[in-house]
């Protein structure tokens, strides 16, 4: 998460940062009560309104495993997420890593079950952030994101519009904009953001 994003002097944690930014000035017009943010290795579960308290929050350089599970889990507790809710939960998960335990052990068919089978894709939508290109974890998101109801994943920048146009030619328009919608819109409504998957591709 501390590497350099390529050709910039940011850092992945910084990028998402930003990001994050986005997120939470857009959640508040909806959400007046703030959006939630959890860290994978903080106990504290943060309600933020402002982009200021961001700052402050990613002061300090990430550290420790990947525990998806752990922490998705306690997210399918809240009540808004149970079938009879009529509330949509929109989940943000920004990762860097393959799944793994407390401990480190990689867990990826455990979180792959809890995705598939815990989580209710009618009222959770999930949007991953990638942070990384190690291919293992690109591997296992892309696999989410094909099959998986409700499911999208997004890259940086400069990767989802390089992706984009290797499918749909080189002159595809794809502005910072294009990609903020896709962060915010591609777990809830495919057919909303320009894909860079094949057009035979389905997310069912």
């Amino acid at each position: 998460m501390m590497e350099t994003v390529g050709g910039s002097s940011r850092t992945r944690w910084e990028e998402l940062r930003e990001i994050v930014k986005i997120v939470v000035t857009i959640g508040s017009i909806f959400d007046t009560n703030g959006v939630n943010i959890r860290f994978l290795n903080r106990k504290d579960r943060y309600t933020i309104k402002g982009t200021d308290e961001i700052n402050e929050l990613f002061a300090g350089e990430p550290k420790g495993y990947t525990p998806l599970v752990r922490s998705v889990r306690e997210i399918l507790k809240l009540p808004v997420t149970a079938a009879n809710s009529d509330r949509k939960l929109l989940l943000f998960i920004a990762t860097d890593g393959y799944p793994t335990d407390a401990n480190g052990v990689p867990n990826l068919s455990e979180f792959e079950n809890v995705m598939r089978n815990e989580r209710n894709s009618d009222t959770t939508y999930v949007s991953f952030l990638m942070c990384t290109d190690n291919q293992e974890c690109v591997d296992y998101l892309s696999n989410f994101s094909r099959t998986m109801t409700n499911v999208d994943v997004t890259g940086n920048f400069n990767t989802e519009r390089m992706n984009i146009r290797k499918e749909r030619g080189a002159k595809f328009p794809f502005s910072k904009g294009d990609y903020i919608t896709k962060v915010l819109v591609g777990a809830v409504n495919r057919e909303k953001v320009p894909s860079n998957e094949p057009d035979s591709a389905n997310n069912s």
